[in-house]
């Protein structure tokens, strides 16, 4: 009960601010095809550029996510927090 309680409270937010980006985007989606298919081209160009430019820093996250969560199974939170500082720099 308490390692269920445990991952609720680190995933739910998680969770949550995804499906809350996913609905956000489909909103926008909405939106941008009210002006036409050259729109939509030029956001989706956008969209690939800047997700190429945001990939360094999301493998720093996703490894930062394998670390965090050895480091929390094991008790080890002065790890974690270093962990995090230097994926911050």
């Amino acid at each position: 009960k308490n390692i269920i309680k445990r991952i609720l409270n680190i995933s739910l937010p998680a969770s949550l601010g995804q499906s809350g980006s996913a609905l956000g985007f489909m909103v926008l989606n909405g939106f941008i095809a009210s002006y036409g298919t050259a729109t939509i081209a030029a956001f989706g160009m956008v969209n690939r550029i800047t997700s190429l430019i945001s990939q360094p820093a999301m493998g720093i996250g996703a490894a930062l996510t394998s670390i965090v969560g050895q480091n929390i199974g094991a008790d080890q939170l002065d790890r974690v927090r270093e962990a995090f500082k230097k994926s911050l720099i």
